[in-house]
């Protein structure tokens, strides 16, 4: 009796570290759903890794279920969207994703950051190591409640739970830059992001930007502006930043032309790179 009850305190107590396993395990398998979901339909492979994720998908756990739900109805039924997370979040209190995904809709659609709080910090309660929950609460105190002081201890904090993971350190090679200051720190940062994953489109187009506007090099932030596009041919924020460069840098009209279609068609619904080609074309049309 001693060894089996030994063995069930071991159970009872691993159980949730499985949970935040199995957590991370989910989260890929989403990001993998969506890159599937953006393939060209047609191909014998595509049909058949859209079969197959449609299969997997049937195996999520119920807080997924839950959360995928609540996602699909934010934007065209947002009280139904509510009642899902409620609903979940009684069945799973614990629940991560699901603390998490209301915590962002409460904040983006809600507007009810009071209540955000709250689910941010239950999000990490419920997984104290798990980098980007709390690199996002870094961003919520500091966009949000304009603490700087709690904002970079919890960009630290991310920093210290997953040291090599590249979005908690180019978040705080923003922070650095923007909030603090130290230009040397930051850049220490951004090039730990890329060290980590040199294919990390956000850390490769945000050190470009960096380079360009705070140590103007600009043959170095072309570079970076061009890996980031390699490394995501659809990544918007490289594409429509390259256009900028090229045209308010290099001159290069043509070129700039050509990277202000490619950011609208990557991303249609995005008026910020729209808006500024639409003000190229008049200023091209003057000369």
């Amino acid at each position: 009796m001693h060894l089996i009850r030994n063995s069930l305190n071991i159970e009872l107590i691993d159980r949730k570290r499985w949970s935040q396993i199995g957590d991370r395990y989910y989260e890929a398998f989403e990001n993998l759903r969506k890159e599937i979901e953006k393939l060209t339909a047609g191909s014998e492979d595509t049909v058949a890794l859209k079969i197959a994720s449609s299969a997997a998908e049937k195996t999520l756990p119920d807080d997924w279920n839950y959360v995928r739900r609540a996602e699909a109805a934010e934007d065209s039924n947002p009280d139904g969207a509510d009642k899902i997370y409620q609903e979940g979040l009684q069945n799973f209190p614990d629940s991560r994703r699901l603390n998490f995904g209301y915590a962002t809709f409460l904040e983006n659609k809600r507007k009810d950051m009071d209540g955000a709080e709250v689910h941010y910090k239950r999000a990490i309660e419920a997984d104290p190591k798990h980098a980007f929950t709390i690199s996002e609460f870094a961003r919520f105190l500091q966009a949000v409640r304009n603490d700087m002081d709690a904002a970079e201890a919890y960009h630290k904090r991310a920093i210290e739970a997953e040291p090599n993971y590249p979005f908690s350190n180019a978040r705080y090679a923003y922070f650095l830059r923007e909030f603090r200051g130290d230009m040397d720190a930051a850049e220490v940062y951004y090039k730990r992001a890329i060290e980590a994953d040199p294919k990390y489109n956000y850390g490769l187009s945000e050190y470009a930007l960096f380079l360009q506007d705070v140590r103007k090099d600009m043959g170095a932030a072309e570079t970076y502006f061009k890996r980031a596009i390699e490394a995501d041919p659809k990544y918007v924020y490289a594409l429509g930043d390259y256009a900028l460069f090229l045209q308010n840098v290099r001159n290069d009209m043509d070129a700039a032309e050509i990277y202000y279609k490619r950011a609208i068609e990557a991303r249609p619904e995005y008026s910020y790179y729209r808006d500024h080609y639409k003000t190229f074309l008049e200023a091209r049309k003057q000369v």
